[in-house]
């Protein structure tokens, strides 16, 4: 019983202690915010003089400065986001400073992102995408035509905008050899793969006879169908023929036809009236009926209409258009009737020959 009594005793001073430090501590507190109101106007000039000197010492010694922001890394965690008022509290005026010049940099960063995401290029419309690498002016062009009218635009206007002009050395040469190279390359990997076949040696002989080397097409058609065991059709023929025709190679065309019919073979329709059609432009009348008469004991037809009207314009000039052995060769004029009533029908259009076909038109408008 003794001992709780002490034990008692030494509690209840413990208790009294504590509140004696606690009413301190306000008493303190009361009077520091006594003192803090009760300064005097030249002790709060001092204070702001200290303030001003120590910004302009931090902005003008650049030592300084850096010391006081390498101190403030070393502590970022506190010093950087200070979020209790014990934080707060224990910074130094050199601390509070750099903290502000740290938050005032963030905020100018933040303000240069939030302009650069404003001045973002605005999103591409149609036709910037389809028409990709085009200028503006010509694109606005484009634009404008399109909404000038509430219907499809005018061809007649779009392609003028839309032309492009090729560079100057991009020629007819140029053309050529770029595809002979093409072709070249497809036949070699093809050739590579075993997938050469008729219709593939036609296109690459038809790509050489284009580009003018009458030699390497000859060459090719006599060579490279024997190396894969096919035999050239007729439209080989005709392509050689009309190339021969075309470089004006008329004596080795002749000796062309005379080598396929050697083998058996006869020229199909259109490379006779390929022959016709030359001989008639350069006036030889006989030489084309006697293609044509072989053409007919041949296929018992003659070529088309436009071989046949040159040789019509020949046999009209030389006046023996009406003879009988013509007219069973080449026939009579199929558009004789439409040339006819142009020449001698043809309706006028001058406002006198239409004053009675728009006298009603004129009535009706003015219902």
């Amino acid at each position: 019983s003794d001992l709780d009594e002490h034990d008692s005793a030494n509690l209840a001073a413990l208790d009294k202690i504590f509140n004696e430090l606690k009413i301190g501590d306000l008493d303190d507190d009361e009077d520091v915010m006594a003192n803090g109101n009760n300064l005097d106007d030249k002790e709060r000039e001092e204070e702001l003089k200290n303030a001003s000197s120590f910004t302009i010492d931090l902005h003008g010694n650049t030592d300084e400065q850096g010391d006081v922001l390498e101190s403030i890394g070393e502590d970022e965690e506190m010093f950087t986001h200070p979020d209790t008022i014990e934080q707060l509290d224990s910074l130094s005026p050199n601390d509070a400073m750099a903290i502000a010049i740290d938050n005032q940099q963030y905020s100018l960063e933040q303000e240069e992102e939030e302009e650069t995401a404003l001045t973002l290029d605005p999103p591409k419309d149609e036709l910037e995408i389809l028409l990709q690498g085009f200028p503006e002016k010509r694109i606005q062009k484009v634009r404008d035509v399109m909404m000038s009218n509430l219907g499809k635009p005018s061809m007649l206007q779009l392609v003028p905008i839309l032309r492009e002009n090729m560079p100057n050395y991009i020629t007819k040469v140029w053309l050529r050899q770029k595809n002979l190279l093409d072709a070249s390359t497809v036949m070699e990997t093809a050739e590579e793969q075993g997938i050469v076949d008729r219709h593939l040696l036609t296109s690459m002989l038809e790509v050489v006879a284009k580009s003018g080397s009458v030699d390497k097409a000859i060459a090719f058609h006599a060579e490279e169908f024997s190396k894969k065991n096919i035999v050239p059709t007729a439209y080989c023929d005709r392509i050689l023929l009309q190339m021969l025709i075309d470089n004006r190679r008329v004596s080795r065309a002749l000796e062309f036809k005379e080598k396929i019919e050697s083998q058996g073979k006869h020229l199909d329709l259109v490379a006779y009236g390929s022959l016709c059609n030359h001989y008639g432009n350069h006036g030889q009348l006989g030489s084309a009926i006697l293609t044509l008469k072989e053409c007919i004991s041949v296929h018992g037809t003659p070529p088309g209409e436009k071989s046949l009207s040159r040789l019509r314009l020949i046999c009209r000039k030389h006046g023996v258009h009406e003879d009988a052995e013509i007219l069973k060769l080449i026939g009579r004029d199929p558009l004789q009737w439409l040339k006819e009533g142009e020449h001698s029908l043809k309706r006028e259009y001058t406002k006198k020959g239409r004053r009675q076909v728009s006298l009603a038109t004129d009535k009706l408008l003015q219902l």
